[in-house]
């Protein structure tokens, strides 16, 4: 009922706007790096380069025109770790990234210059622990991502035919920081416990590259071009990325069994926790979501003729939870799976 395979459809009924288009890369790099120890490897540093060239051809069939990008950076990675004490250790890094544009932007499904490269600045610090005989260890970390020349998709009704139209912005700079830890514990030699959890505060705080400025007119006196471009600015200046959430946790545990009556028998099981998650960055803060994940493993391993093997029921969404994993999916309902694997 959802895939006519008898009725010809036309193909002005399937969309308003057609696309045909083929596009092929090609991404050539050369990179190094070296990892340095001094005072007996009490302090390493690493340091890297990576130079990337990347061209590609966009193909439009219906058109029959190409559209060429090319593109080329030298993006660095440094970094550097200090044995404090032989059970502690602090750290810090510093990295580049280097996106190349891929896609032709639109005003108003108007093809009109090719995408520039997304590019992005990083770093991180924080220290690595193994503490109690190696019975609890685990990082802390405080992060700060930066990154500039994200594509945005605005749509808009065409107010001449009534058909939505995309127009793609290239966002002035987003960011994203905050800490997270995550630590495995040892509670006894048959019984782990792993937790995870981060605090991330994920914002378009620069839209159009000049956001104060289009903010300090008076919207009552703008034409509709400048008034529409003043309206995406208020919309996502200061907005939350996409999909992100400013809090997650995940706990998970596993006990094996060791005694002779159970040996091979294990059991596992735990939760992930989403808090305040949007979905777009211009989702009201009614439609975010928050919910929990549950789930659960009882296995058994074995040998027979000498071979390893394995039989596992595991259950997923154990309170069949309803959430978005992303903007356009919904998720998948509780589940259960049994899983026999043999090595040979």
């Amino acid at each position: 009922s959802t895939w006519n395979r008898v009725v010809t459809i036309p193909i002005s009924a399937l969309t308003a706007n057609r696309t045909n288009r083929f596009t092929t890369f090609d991404d050539r790099a050369v990179y190094g790096g070296a990892t340095l120890g001094f005072f007996d490897d009490r302090l390493l540093v690493l340091t890297g380069w990576r130079q990337t060239k990347t061209e590609s051809v966009i193909t439009n069939r219906l058109t029959n025109t190409d559209s060429e990008i090319e593109a080329s950076r030298l993006t660095p990675q440094y970094g550097v770790l200090g044995k404090v004490t032989r059970n502690l250790s602090l750290f810090a890094s510093y990295a580049e990234s280097f996106v190349p544009g891929s896609q032709i932007l639109n005003v108003n499904n108007v093809p009109t210059k090719a995408a520039a490269p997304t590019t992005g600045q990083g770093f991180d610090t924080g220290l690595k622990f193994d503490l109690f005989d190696g019975r609890v260890s685990g990082t802390l970390t405080y992060f700060d991502i930066r990154n500039q020349n994200i594509v945005n998709d605005l749509a808009s009704l065409d107010p001449g035919t009534g058909s939505v139209v995309i127009t793609n912005v290239q966002s002035g700079e987003q960011r994203s920081r905050g800490v997270e830890l995550d630590t495995t514990v040892t509670l006894t030699p048959n019984w782990q416990l792993y937790f995870s959890y981060s605090y991330m505060d994920a914002r378009i705080v620069e839209f159009s590259g000049r956001d104060e400025a289009i903010l300090a007119q008076d919207p009552s006196t703008l034409n509709a071009a400048d008034l529409a471009n003043y309206k995406n600015v208020k919309r996502f200046h200061g907005a939350p990325l996409q999909m992100s959430a400013p809090q997650l946790a995940n706990l998970w545990t596993r006990y094996n069994f060791t005694n002779d009556g159970l040996r091979g028998l294990y059991v596992a099981g735990g939760a992930n926790f989403v808090y305040d998650q949007t979905l777009l960055s211009d989702t009201p803060d009614s439609a975010h979501q928050t919910y929990t994940l549950f789930g659960a493993t009882i296995g058994y391993m074995w040998k027979w003729g000498g071979r390893p093997m394995s039989l596992d029921l595991t259950g997923k969404n154990l309170t069949d939870e309803y959430y978005r994993p992303s903007q356009s999916t919904r998720s998948r309902p509780r589940e259960f799976l049994l899983t026999f694997k043999a090595k040979f």
